[in-house]
């Protein structure tokens, strides 16, 4: 008998060492679990502020791209009025330099080629011209002042700003000599 209560009070006593090691490991593994869920909601804490600031940057980015497409639209239009408004002076100063040659010309009792070349044209063109296409050539007009000796002339053209419509008056020096 009192064998068997000593193997049954050294049974227990292992019973008892067992399940206090048990308990110490829950304990750990409890503990771990909290530091465990403790870093979770941190970087969870974390990925969502990593979140808010990407969606800012990417707004940012939006905004940069957008105003950088708003830019290159602008420039394109702008060289595109530009070009325009070269043309437009080429033409004007063609056409000027036309007038000045007729005018020059007509002092002189002198023919201009252009002038031979447009008594050369039929009628039918200069009627196309005109009427066909709804366009009317602009005409330059100077008025001059006979003058004794070589002066610069200046002679005030009227532009239209193809960008805005708004006229602009221009001043080009022209040497004329008598």
């Amino acid at each position: 008998m009192g064998n068997e209560i000593n193997r049954l009070v050294n049974l227990l006593k292992r019973a008892e060492e067992e399940a206090r090691v048990m308990r110490e490991e829950g304990d750990h593994w409890k503990q771990s679990f909290k530091e465990a869920e403790s870093e979770l909601i941190y970087l969870k804490e974390d990925l969502s502020e990593a979140k808010a600031e990407n969606m800012r940057l990417k707004e940012g980015l939006m905004e940069r791209e957008n105003e950088w497409q708003n830019i290159i639209l602008e420039n394109e239009e702008l060289r595109k009025k530009d070009s325009a408004s070269l043309k437009k002076v080429e033409e004007l100063s063609k056409l000027l330099e036309e007038a000045l040659a007729k005018k020059h010309g007509e002092e002189n009792g002198e023919v201009t080629d252009s002038e031979k070349d447009y008594d050369m044209l039929p009628k039918v063109v200069e009627f196309s011209e005109q009427n066909g296409t709804g366009k009317v050539k602009p005409k330059v007009e100077l008025q001059s002042q006979p003058r004794e000796s070589p002066v610069k002339e200046e002679a005030v053209v009227e532009v239209s700003d193809v960008c805005s419509n708004e006229s602009v008056h221009k001043a080009p020096e022209v040497e004329k000599f008598k």
